[in-house]
């Protein structure tokens, strides 16, 4: 009846059969964290040989997960898809830097570009399977930008003449652990800036998303069109306007731009009409209004923040 309110207040046993299946979830889920501990490295990497062709190559190294993002979508535990997703990015960087010896067509990597050098349609369906369930438990994936010259400041206290390299490289480790791969853009010249060089090297191996088939591991300012185009294709769907942030930095100041399709860098203004703002708990940056708009029509391919050290 219009008007009527119903309150459910009385708790109730689960039955026998939904008790069951959680159970079944929750068994799957133990075997699938054993299985990943003894054949998977901490990089993500197959502990095996990689092999190339279509009986025992890349696609059917990625198929032992087959399956565990629909186990994740069904209710288990989040590890499931926190290891599958280390998998998949591993055996990526994994089969790219693989290479064989008398096959012409893999000498270079097996993988170019996260994609097989030469494969038919059925082994490169094979090879997506796992990836193409991927939405079903993880529609709205973060990344992270980073962009910086290798030289990391705002170490204890926010001071930014101290080299706190450490402590940003283990900041990028744990945001990719937390489900937040990062792009590393490094304005830096490697020929000369040998140790930024190596500290942006590293945070963009640990952040889950380095560089392939390149003598960086992060994205350098000369490869704008090749982040553009990477990072379009992570975000070509299910974009949100929601950005999860780490915790507050006191006395840092945020800064807020997008780069748009076509290659042009534009302020975002701290606007609660027509740019972003914070959440009521300030760990959630919204983007507002004709800003969250162009987001969503991919007339932005990165938004980026960044913090700038007080004082």
């Amino acid at each position: 009846m219009p008007g009527t309110e119903v309150t459910i207040s009385t708790p109730m046993a689960p039955t026998a059969w939904a008790v069951l299946e959680r159970e079944l979830l929750r068994a799957n889920a133990i075997a699938c964290r054993e299985f990943f501990q003894k054949y998977f490295d901490e990089r993500g990497y197959l502990k095996c040989v990689e092999r190339w062709g279509g009986d025992d190559g890349p696609d059917d190294a990625i198929e032992n997960l087959s399956d565990w993002p629909i186990l994740h979508a069904l209710g288990a535990s989040d590890n499931v898809l926190d290891m599958y997703k280390k998998g998949w990015e591993g055996h990526l960087r994994q089969y790219t830097a693989a290479r064989t010896k008398d096959v012409p067509f893999a000498r270079d990597g097996m993988y170019y570009k996260e994609f097989p050098v030469m494969f038919d349609w059925l082994h490169n369906g094979e090879g997506l399977t796992v990836f193409d369930l991927q939405g079903l438990s993880d529609p709205d994936p973060k990344y992270l930008l980073l962009a910086s010259g290798g030289q990391m400041g705002c170490g204890p206290g926010l001071d930014p003449s101290a080299d706190d390299s450490t402590g940003a490289e283990s900041a990028v480790s744990a945001a990719a652990g937390a489900g937040f791969p990062t792009f590393v853009l490094g304005v830096v010249d490697p020929t000369s800036e040998v140790a930024a060089t190596g500290t942006l090297n590293h945070m963009a191996i640990v952040g889950n998303e380095a560089q392939q088939n390149s003598s960086t591991s992060f994205y350098r300012v000369t490869d704008l069109s090749v982040l553009t185009e990477v990072t379009s294709a992570r975000t070509s769907f299910g974009i949100g306007c929601t950005i999860a942030l780490e915790t507050s930095v006191a006395g840092a100041v945020l800064s807020v731009s997008a780069i748009t399709t076509a290659g042009t860098t534009v302020a975002i203004p701290q606007d609660a009409a027509n740019g972003w703002s914070y959440d009521a708990g300030g760990r959630n940056l919204i983007l507002n209004g004709s800003v969250c708009t162009a987001l969503q029509a991919s007339a932005y391919s990165v938004v980026s923040l960044r913090y700038d050290c007080g004082g």
